[in-house]
């Protein structure tokens, strides 16, 4: 009966383990996805401001 306790013990908390890490996994993703979607506006918004003053010092020539 003892063994079977300890079976029964080991296995629900494997499954509690691999739960949080599946759980802990799918946040990291989502977090990770915002991120990159930010890094992605910033690098956007750094070109247009590079073209921006390309063409003012063009315009002023």
């Amino acid at each position: 009966m003892e063994l079977i306790s300890a079976l029964l013990g080991s296995v629900i908390g494997g499954l509690l383990a691999l739960w949080g890490t599946l759980l802990g996994a799918r946040l990291q993703r989502r977090h990770q996805a915002a991120a990159d979607v930010a890094a992605e506006a910033a690098t956007i918004r750094g070109f247009l401001g590079a073209i921006e003053a390309e063409l003012s010092v063009l315009w002023e020539v």
